[in-house]
């Protein structure tokens, strides 16, 4: 039976993560009850959060029992690779059996809303394709697409005011299957877990 590992890093998200670990547990549930997936784990590193994220997160998570959870403070971490990176470690460190051929790591970020069939569907995938990671589209909240003088190519940049309607850039995610790095000498989670994937939609908030 799969066993699925997602992991968050958060920083002073106090507004977004808990519209976050809701689409998150949605999904979960959906995997549950697909039978594809045994069990979920929700990990979140709150890191150096100067607001109430952590207590959000905790609460939220209590709501959803069918869901292990760990919920850690970072407050040394410089960068969010290394947030992810620790969080990895810690939700690896807390697993008592890790089977390598049945485990997946997702991961995305505190102001991401998940689709109901962010697991089911990228497990689905998987069992296709007998893919090694996995990425998948991002639809940007508040940006737009504009071009610069002089290039073909459109980039995003944020707007200067409130967008006029439900106005989205989607981006490509090319390089978003992430593969950390291991202290000298430590277990390799890596050699132990199939992959990591990643697949991170951003969604406006009223759009259903």
């Amino acid at each position: 039976m799969t066993t699925v590992w997602v992991t968050i890093p958060a920083r002073d998200e106090e507004d977004d993560v808990h519209a976050c670990l809701e689409h998150v547990a949605a999904a979960a549930r959906a995997a549950l009850a697909s039978g594809q997936v045994g069990s979920v784990t929700v990990a979140l590193a709150a890191h150096r959060c100067s607001d109430t994220t952590q207590t959000v997160t905790d609460r939220v998570l209590a709501e959803h029992p069918e869901l292990s959870r760990l919920v850690v403070a970072d407050e040394t971490s410089t960068t969010v690779g290394q947030v992810r990176h620790r969080l990895v470690l810690s939700v690896f460190a807390a697993s008592k059996v890790v089977e390598p051929a049945d485990t997946w790591l997702f991961t995305t970020d505190a102001d991401s809303f998940m689709p109901l069939d962010w697991i089911t569907g990228t497990l689905a995938a998987i069992d296709v394709t007998d893919a090694a990671a996995v990425a998948g589209d991002v639809e940007l909240r508040g940006w737009v697409a504009r071009r610069t003088p002089g290039a073909g190519t459109p980039r995003s940049s944020r707007p200067t005011g409130p967008p006029a309607g439900p106005s989205r850039s989607t981006a490509r995610t090319w390089s978003l299957g992430w593969t950390p790095t291991w202290p000298s000498g430590a277990s390799r989670p890596s050699s132990r877990v199939r992959t990591t994937i990643w697949w991170s939609v951003c969604a406006r908030p009223d759009s259903g």
